[in-house]
């Protein structure tokens, strides 16, 4: 059947609609091709650019995970690649080397099969500020557990000498 007006349109006007999503995500985003497996950019919208450092045609056609993994983390990019083809989609914390250095994001990864080819968009929101709070708090926590500790054993010690008469009580 050949494609009408109307159903050109609409196609014209989705693309449209997610071209705005893709570049209005306040995420770094990376429209990508895997092929044997290997995530290849296709596209990237302006906060990758921003985050990785990379314009988009240096990225275009480079492997992502050469572009922003950390060697020693490239095994663990490949499992995620892996696990993003074989189930659709794949969420982890991973770390990434920015245009800022070192950074923790929440990577999503989600694959779709197009023209026979296999496809996706990978997704990363910078979750660093949230994981170094998360680590003040738990040292915070440990201090005070420590200090409480102590105290109740202060505590503790003086109810023991008042309930065996060995410290006088003073009116």
């Amino acid at each position: 059947p050949r494609e009408t007006s109307d159903s050109v349109g609409a196609f014209a006007n989705e693309h449209d609609r997610f071209r705005q999503l893709f570049e209005q995500l306040p995420d770094a985003a990376a429209d990508v091709e895997f092929r044997e497996g290997e995530p290849i950019v296709h596209e990237v919208n302006a906060t990758f650019e921003e985050t990785f450092g990379y314009d988009e045609p240096a990225a275009v056609d480079e492997p992502l995970n050469d572009l922003i993994v950390p060697e020693e983390h490239a095994s663990e990019a490949e499992r995620l690649d892996e696990r993003t083809i074989w189930n659709g989609y794949e969420t982890a914390e991973v770390e990434r080397l920015t245009a800022d250095g070192r950074r923790t994001f929440l990577f999503r990864g989600f694959s779709y099969r197009q023209d026979g080819s296999e496809c996706g968009f990978a997704i990363y929101t910078d979750i660093s500020e949230q994981i170094e709070q998360r680590r003040r708090l738990q040292v915070l926590h440990r201090v005070l557990r420590h200090n409480l500790r102590n105290e109740m054993t202060v505590i503790a010690g003086y109810a023991d000498m008042l309930t065996e008469g060995d410290l006088a009580v003073e009116s």
